[in-house]
């Protein structure tokens, strides 16, 4: 039947799943090494003997480089739009919930460089600044492979669920919209939306006895439906389904 608009609840069960990739794409290889052009810039600035002028550049450079890898990570996950941060204090604070990046060394390297932009301070000695130097390799290096390695689509199983059988599709264009198809057994749907469900807009609804499933899926379960549609991201279980398609 077609059932344009009909809500189904899927629980967290969800979440426990195995989940395979089988479709991925990467971002431009260029803008990925924009960041580390930018930090060899500043690597040649910061050495043993380097001025305070020069040193102070290769801070503000290496600001540059860290601006220019969360800019890109944003322009291609938009996670603004579908994470929930506890902390509302910064995009670093965001990807930390995420376990992408621990955002303490990078908030001190930002601090220091806005000392020198805005406050006419003096930069650190040459080996602090190489210690801001490695820091900032470890974030694009950290970072580099959520953006050679961009996750589209996912096949989602559970030896425990027998008529639990779902791919999931991961669009990250204007906005980030999760599309499900696949069948739902009764175990891993719920009545209503109890704050730890995902809510799902349905185009197509079927039963076992509809369509081309008469004769495919005539053992399943009377109480399995196959579903197509977009599971909203304003849940508040919303953070957790990202981390499990992306990490």
């Amino acid at each position: 039947m077609q059932d344009d608009g009909k809500i189904v609840y899927i629980t967290a069960k969800i979440l426990d799943c195995d989940i395979y990739q089988t479709t991925r794409s990467s971002a431009d290889a260029n803008e990925i090494n924009r960041a580390y052009e930018i930090w060899h810039h500043s690597e040649s600035l910061i050495h043993e003997g380097a001025s305070k002028f020069e040193l102070s550049d290769g801070i503000t450079n290496l600001k540059r480089c860290i601006d220019h890898r969360l800019k890109f990570i944003e322009s291609t996950y938009r996670f603004r739009t579908i994470v929930s941060s506890k902390q509302k204090s910064g995009y670093l604070e965001l990807l930390s919930e995420l376990g992408l990046v621990r955002p303490f060394l990078i908030k001190n390297l930002f601090e220091i460089r806005n000392n020198i932009e805005h406050h006419d301070h003096n930069p650190p000695e040459a080996s602090r600044c190489a210690e801001l130097l490695d820091i900032a390799w470890y974030l694009l290096k950290s970072t580099d492979s959520i953006l050679f390695n961009i996750p589209e689509e996912w096949e989602l199983s559970n030896p425990d669920l027998p008529g639990f059988d779902i791919t999931l599709r991961w669009l990250h264009q204007d906005e980030i919209t999760v599309f499900i198809n696949g069948w739902i057994p009764i175990e891993l749907r719920s009545n209503s939306d109890d704050g730890k469900t995902f809510v799902v807009t349905c185009t197509d609804i079927q039963n076992k006895h509809e369509g081309l499933f008469r004769e495919l899926h005539s053992k399943r379960s009377e109480n399995d439906i196959y579903i197509v549609g977009q599971i909203s991201m304003d849940s508040g279980l919303s953070n957790d389904l990202v981390k499990l398609l992306l990490f």
